[in-house]
């Protein structure tokens, strides 16, 4: 379909829009009437030695509106000892210095490749004569174009920026600058600058130097202006540059000339002048180009020394600490969140902006992609109602720049399964909630299923489907040719599953429609009204290219909503991730061929994005195909170099490029026919009998034509047959980096690598090196010299083309799959992609578990390792790695489950003298925890020092006498810590779990200062405050300042409850509960304590005790009473005889009360004391019980008082009248 009317069909606001601009573009190029300008300007024009040609720039500015008051100054930046020309209405005046062609009021630079637009001036000058000053700067937008007469398109960052801001009202925390390129100055500005430079260095990295001086003197107080209007126009073919004029590859970027400019920022910045923000913004999105380029290749500093580079990573950290976090955390043009986490890891600031990006949803499996940035790793934790949920697949990316990893992502597949539409997806990063950036770009607090699942229906493009295509599989190799991994897969599809509708796209202009055609291929011509319907309706795209043709046919991106199967062209063996970063670029199926190759795309670290999920080990289709050949071998030489970036034309459609006038003169052109035609090579070939065949990659082949070569070469090219039958057909291979050699060596056919351009094949950008070392892993010897690579050719086929031992041996250890069965195993793993439960989770629960010890995050780790192991018989936990027991035992100790720790160790662990060791360390955090003293066999196994070192900390009594180990906490500002600096005591084997923040912790709670103890407890770490005996001392630190709110919002577990069986933590929430008057749900998980109510200190059961008050458990607190009885206060046991009393348990109340010694008894407990002694005649007892309430109720009388004394002492007179009556009788 034409482009214009596809454009038309698709955006047709955008079609209109383009179309009026262009008829005002010509109508603006027509010579219009000429005005003089207001003010008078020096146009320097600055060229290089390199690119000298600079006339359509200065046509463009003779073509200028305003072009009047204007001289053009040529300026070669390489020659800074020669004179410039000046023109003057076109003229050449005569040649002088720099600074005396300086002769007008303002200055305007121009790279000799850009142009102005016809109103450039015209615009500028409308603004410099309202605000003509000698200290002013105009910015103007910059544009992409290839002439003055199309129609320009913004391409650049700053143009959103400049059309925010107030162009007569600039300030400097919105502004940011990056070339003096298209900006107007004040001529005096830049002469001041002028004085102290020599020669041209300031016109490095596009004058920005002397931008930043210009901005940074204060004494000029420079004033910046915009002119909207001014269009200045780039090259499109240079936009990719980093600066004018350079290249990547110049080792002048990464030198002296990039450390003297952050130099000049430096000294400008620290000034702090009204531009300082401006100036860190600008150098900030200067070191961006750095970033950006360094993160796609690699090997930007292969061509500096060590010590440059060295030098050259101080000052790139230099600039980002001038800079500051305020700047790089809030910088907002052309910076993803990414860039700005690594650019403060850079300065050892950590950054992580608690946001997760939804990146993908997965329909058939109902799982979804989940991604987030960091420059550390962190504890993840992904919940839903129902509990914890293990994520599917999850990965790190590691994004390296110039060698050091400048952050992580974090790719994780969950699957959604345990939620419905309504609940919600839980994730913890990094101990702390976070927010999503849903699918549709927008960030929320919370996400549900039913929000995701809405999202991508939303998203989802509408396809017109066609019942002819309906669900169909798409096989496509290139455009233009077949013979590749997708053509194998069709054929072996057709034949083992004829029930699936599989079509192969191909050009019908390709050499191979004919072949495919009589061979019964269902074909759908690339381009055609039939392929496009295909697409709208097929199910899957399965290709071994990932272009745009294969992947994005449309350009309007509808189709990455397909299932898309990457077959891949060859091994991937150099690091080609930067192809496929962008999110955009979504593959479902990946295939590879070995182990390396596998862990270099979906391995941990590696620097692909995609995970196990994505990515198969399988094998290549067109693997079989060499395996079951009865294509003999030929006394053939077979050259097959790869192609290079830089000889690559702009893509014009599908795979055809534009082609290059001087890709005849180049390096790579000159040197393979160089090797080609080399005489000594024709020699022996011809003396041996082969034949040289020369095979340039798909990329080089529209050059054949020019590419003249001896008659002796064969050149072949796809079109002549299939590049199978010439691997097997061929004796030996003579390429350079290609991943063809790949195809020899799994035939075991020698190779060898002829890389004359080694030292800067990478550093070009072509690719990133990879985990191949060609040198080190390669299936032949590495040359750079054509000698020596005709040296080996002549001695392999001396040989009779056997490879050598070394190199057999590699070619055996790399390929994993050599049995014909690939296309098998591609099959099914696409099939897979539809199967529900055909991908479940990779990762061991053990490991899952184990990554929570590994961030010390004990509550988790708990909680994962008792959903492994409590599922678990005795014999499948002893299958179970023992650091797994060793990890679980330890995170049931610090969490304070101590006989389940115990049992489960003993069960597990069969040498003896771990268990002793744990026995021991177990018993220990057990008596710091309840402070009981250790067992017996305990303490024979420790040494006189460790039983006094641990004892003093139990026994309050001894801890004044014992040392202790402690370190001081002044960054606690607590006023009344008096610690003490004492010698170390305990051994190693004591400090691996007794840490000395827990000592320090111990310390202050026997010395009562718990205030301190609860600010020292709150300053450590997640670990230290999850450890069981550092949480009781904790809690009994509230408890003593009666602080019970915080009990209560502390105990939100069973454990801080004290249901596992900690007094502590069960008398501490008890009280809390009491004073909150509620009631503790399960009272019965208390029992417990009253089992071994005789082995718990008063102290801590007296809060227990009252709370059975409380609640009115009067059964619970007569065992109490009758265990500790001798410690209750009396007050609580008179309370209580009144509970007896109202109970009718009256015997037993007045037991209790003849029990508390006499003279503790109140008022109130007399009283009733007397009460009861007289109902059991027991009147001594009753007598003086009244009297001495009496006596303690003085100088106050109770009539009452009198009357049951006076009333008991007349019953004891009766009582023993009646008795001498009885007596007498008697």
């Amino acid at each position: 379909m034409n482009k214009k009317i596809r454009k038309l069909i698709n955006n047709p606001g955008l079609f209109f829009k383009d179309m009026v601009s262009k008829k005002q573009m010509a109508l603006r190029t027509v010579a219009s009437g000429k005005v003089v300008a207001g003010l008078s300007y020096n146009i320097v024009i600055v060229t290089s030695s390199v690119l000298n040609n600079y006339k359509e720039c200065f046509d463009s500015v003779l073509a200028q509106k305003a072009s009047e008051n204007i001289n053009v100054i040529i300026l070669n930046k390489d020659e800074p000892e020669s004179d410039v020309t000046v023109y003057r209405h076109g003229q050449r005046l005569e040649n002088c210095s720099f600074e005396a062609a300086l002769s007008n009021e303002y200055t305007l630079f121009i790279w000799c490749q850009d142009l102005l637009d016809v109103n450039f001036i015209f615009n500028a000058d409308r603004i410099l004569q309202k605000h003509n000053k000698n200290n002013n700067i105009i910015v103007t937008n910059k544009f992409k174009s290839s002439s003055i007469t199309q129609l320009p398109r913004n391409y650049h960052p700053f143009t959103a920026i400049y059309n925010k801001i107030q162009p007569l009202k600039v300030t400097a925390s919105s502004m940011i600058v990056d070339s003096i390129y298209g900006t107007f100055f004040s001529t005096n500005l830049v002469k001041q600058q002028l004085v102290e430079c020599q020669g041209y260095s300031w016109l490095n990295f596009d004058g920005l130097g002397l931008l930043c001086s210009v901005l940074g003197d204060e004494q000029s107080e420079p004033v910046i202006y915009i002119s909207r209007q001014s269009k200045y126009l780039v090259s499109e073919e240079l936009i990719h540059l980093p600066f004018s004029g350079t290249e990547w590859s110049q080792v002048e970027l990464f030198g002296a000339d990039f450390t003297g400019v952050i130099d000049i920022f430096y000294n400008n910045i620290i000034i702090e002048n009204v531009w300082t923000p401006l100036l860190k913004r600008s150098l900030f999105f200067f070191l961006l180009k750095y970033i950006k380029k360094g993160l796609a290749n690699q090997s930007l500093l292969d061509g500096c020394s060590l010590k440059e580079a060295e030098l050259f990573h101080q000052y790139f950290a230099k600039a980002l600490s001038i800079i500051g976090e305020k700047i790089i955390s809030t910088f907002n043009v052309a910076c993803a969140e990414q860039l700005k986490v690594g650019a403060l890891n850079k300065i050892d600031i950590e950054r992580f902006n608690s946001i997760v990006d939804i990146l993908q949803y997965d329909e058939d499996k109902n799982q979804v992609l989940l991604r987030y940035f960091s420059a550390t790793d962190y504890f993840e934790s992904f919940r839903c109602a129902s509990g914890e949920i293990v994520p599917v697949e999850m990965k790190t990316v590691s994004h390296n720049l110039f060698f050091n990893t400048f952050f992580y992502e974090r790719r994780i597949w969950v699957c959604l399964d345990d939620l419905n539409n309504t609940s919600k997806l839980i994730v913890n990063i990094n101990n702390g909630p976070i927010k999503f950036r849903g699918l549709n770009k927008k960030v929320v607090a919370t996400i549900t299923l039913g929000d995701i699942i809405n999202h991508y229906n939303e998203l989802k493009p509408k396809f017109k489907v066609s019942r002819k295509y309906n669900n169909a599989w798409i096989l496509m190799d290139r455009d233009n040719q077949a013979d590749d991994n997708a053509e194998h897969l069709y054929r072996y599809i057709k034949k083992n599953r004829p029930d699936i509708p599989a079509y192969f796209v191909i050009s019908n202009e390709s050499h191979d429609w004919e072949r495919l055609e009589d061979d019964g291929f269902n074909l759908l011509a690339f381009g055609s009204s039939e392929h496009e319907a295909a697409l709208e309706s097929c199910s899957r795209v399965i290709s071994s290219h990932a272009a745009q043709f294969a992947t994005d046919y449309f350009k309007d991106k509808r189709m990455l909503s397909k299932k898309f199967v990457f077959l891949q062209h060859g091994v991937i063996h150099n690091d080609q991730s930067a192809l496929f970063k962008p999110d955009w670029k979504k593959f479902d199926l990946f295939l590879t061929s070995s182990h390396d190759e596998y862990q270099s795309i979906a391995g941990e670290h590696s620097a692909y994005k995609f995970t196990a999920k994505e990515v198969a080990l399988t094998g290549l289709p067109r693997h079989d195909a060499l395996i079951h050949s009865d294509v003999q071998k030929q006394k053939m030489i077979l050259v097959m170099p790869t192609w290079r970036p830089a000889l690559l034309g702009k893509v014009l459609e599908g795979t055809t490029r534009e082609l290059l006038p001087d890709f005849i003169e180049s390096e790579y052109a000159n040197k393979w026919r160089d090797f080609l035609s080399n005489e000594r090579l024709k020699m022996f070939a011809a003396e041996s009998g082969y034949e040289i065949v020369f095979f340039p990659h798909a990329n080089i082949q529209p050059y054949l034509d020019e590419y003249i070569l001896p008659e002796h070469v064969k050149v072949l090219s796809h079109a002549a047959g299939s590049i199978q039958e010439l691997f097997l057909k061929a004796s030996v291979m003579v390429t350079d980096y290609s991943s063809v050699a790949f195809e020899m060596a799994y035939l075991n056919k020698p190779v060898c690598y002829y890389q004359f351009d080694e030292e800067d094949f990478f550093q070009k950008g072509h690719y990133n090196k990879g985990y191949f070392d060609y040198r080190n892993d390669g299936f032949g010897p590495v040359f750079t010299s054509e000698n020596n690579t005709i040296e080996f050719v002549r001695d392999i086929i001396s040989n009779q083309c056997e490879s050598y031992p070394l190199y057999a041996e590699r070619v055996k250890n790399f390929f994993p799959f050599r049995d014909g069965k690939c296309c098998e195993r591609v099959l099914n793993a696409i099939l897979q992609l539809d199967e529900k439960t055909s991908h479940s989770s990779s990762i061991a629960p053990e490991d899952w578990a184990e990554q929570a010890v590994i961030f010390d995050q004990i509550r988790f780790a708990y909680d994962r390792y008792h959903q492994i192991f409590q599922k678990m018989s005795p014999e499948e936990m002893c299958n179970v790695d023992r650091r797994h027991h060793h990890n679980y035992c330890n995170v049931l100790l610090h969490h304070g489950d101590f006989d389940r720790a115990q049992a489960f160790f003993s069960a597990t662990e069969k040498d003896e003298q771990e268990n002793q060791l744990f026995y021991i360390k177990s018993n220990i955090i057990r008596s710091l925890t309840h402070l009981h003293p250790l067992d017996s066999v305990v303490i024979k196994s420790l040494s006189c020092d460790d039983y006094e070192y641990i004892n003093s900390f139990i026994s309050e009594s001894t801890a004044k006498e014992t040392d202790k180990t402690h370190h001081p906490i002044d960054t606690l500002h607590v006023a009344d810590c008096d610690y003490r600096s004492t010698r170390r005591k305990g051994s190693d084997f004591i400090h691996s779990f007794i840490s000395d923040d827990t000592v320090n912790l111990r310390i202050l709670e026997i010395e009562r200062k718990y205030s301190s103890a609860i600010v020292c407890y709150n300053a450590m770490d997640s670990k230290d405050r999850e450890f069981i005996v550092n949480k009781a001392i904790y809690m009994r630190s509230l408890r003593a300042l009666n602080k019970w709110a915080l009990i209560i919002d502390f105990a939100k577990t069973n454990v801080l409850q004290g249901r596992t069986g900690i007094h502590c933590f069960a008398s501490a929430y008890l009280y809390a509960m009491r004073c909150n008057k509620k009631i503790a749900p399960n009272f019965s998980d208390f029992d417990y304590v009253l089992s071994d109510v005789e082995n718990i200190d008063f102290s801590t059961i007296k809060d227990f005790l009252y709370y059975c008050f409380f609640i009115k458990n009067y059964k619970n607190v007569d065992v109490i009473i009758a265990r500790h009885f001798r410690e209750i206060n009396t007050v609580t046991l008179e309370n209580y005889c009144t509970i007896l009393c109202r109970e009718k348990r009256v015997s037993y109340c007045y037991e209790m009360l003849k029990s508390i010694p006499f003279d503790e008894l109140s008022i109130k407990g007399l009283t009733l004391l007397g009460e009861m002694a007289l109902l059991n005649d027991e009147f001594d007892i009753s007598i003086n019980s009244f009297k001495r309430a009496s006596l303690l109720n003085l100088p106050k009388v109770d009539k009452n008082l009198q009357v049951r004394l006076n009333y008991a002492m007349s019953c004891e007179r009766d009582f023993y009248e009646r008795k001498s009556l009885v007596t007498e009788v008697v």
